[in-house]
């Protein structure tokens, strides 16, 4: 039996994803922004799964305080690059797969080069806590045609959303949030609010889980919203999306 088969034979035996499913992961592309406590357990479905090529775009260095949920590093890491220690962790899980590291910011100046990149891949996930990273990413996914998938995790709670570029009749992030990044003011963030550990792993589970599945069965509803909250009641609610035809991001002119 051939590595391949060997390594992911558990995946392959599901009849939702069978041989053809993962075939299709394993020549997927994908451009996940951020490398933190949500981006963790992406890269480690992700680079286990055999996703082809994984493009990380990160700019941060790792801090003594992001190893509370942040799995993927090691204390002797501190102060090292963000991206090049989560390339060399999902190198080390799977040797097969191609990681692009890059080292920059999300922004305007960042913009044009991101769009270039966004062209060669499959789908974009953006896994930071940073609003203005965010409508950057679904406005690359607008105008790319690509799906986007993203999520955010605080306190005990976290929020999972799916959204395809493509389709005119579907609702983008800028929808739910707008798209005015400059003047948005996060009252809200780890920083100040703190987060239960667990949290963003689950949050970056789901994510994977949305973005393994499209990628297998070029499937996904995209019409809906995960909450999630661990704090006194545990519960998942999906909540339905609206398009917002005043959405400067996706307006149909």
């Amino acid at each position: 039996m051939s590595d391949f088969l060997t390594r992911h034979s558990r995946t392959i035996l599901l009849n939702e994803i069978n041989y053809e499913g993962q075939k299709n992961i394993s020549q997927s592309k994908v451009l996940l922004v951020g490398a933190g406590g949500i981006a963790s357990s992406i890269i480690s479905i992700l680079a286990s799964s055999g996703v082809e090529e994984i493009v990380i775009w990160e700019a941060d260095k790792l801090e003594l305080s992001n190893l509370q949920r942040q799995f993927i590093f090691q204390q002797s890491d501190v102060g090292r690059s963000k991206v090049d220690l989560a390339k060399n962790f999902a190198l080390n899980l799977n040797s097969k797969i191609k990681i692009t590291a890059i080292n920059k910011e999300l922004n305007e100046e960042s913009f044009s080069e991101f769009n270039n990149c966004v062209k060669n891949i499959d789908i974009i996930i953006d896994s930071t806590d940073s609003f203005k990273s965010r409508v950057l990413s679904n406005m690359s996914s607008i105008k790319n045609e690509k799906p986007f998938f993203t999520g955010s995790a605080i306190g005990f709670e976290g929020q999972v959303y799916s959204f395809f570029g493509s389709a005119r009749n579907l609702p983008c992030y800028s929808c739910l949030f707008g798209s005015n990044y400059k003047e948005f003011v996060e009252k809200r963030t780890c920083s100040n609010s703190g987060v239960f550990p667990p949290i963003p792993t689950i949050i970056g589970s789901l994510i994977a889980q949305n973005a393994l599945h499209f990628l297998a069965t070029e499937k996904c509803d995209f019409l809906k919203f995960i909450l999630v909250n661990f704090c006194n009641q545990n519960y998942f609610k999906e909540i339905k999306m609206k398009k917002d035809p005043k959405c400067k991001a996706c307006k149909i002119n």
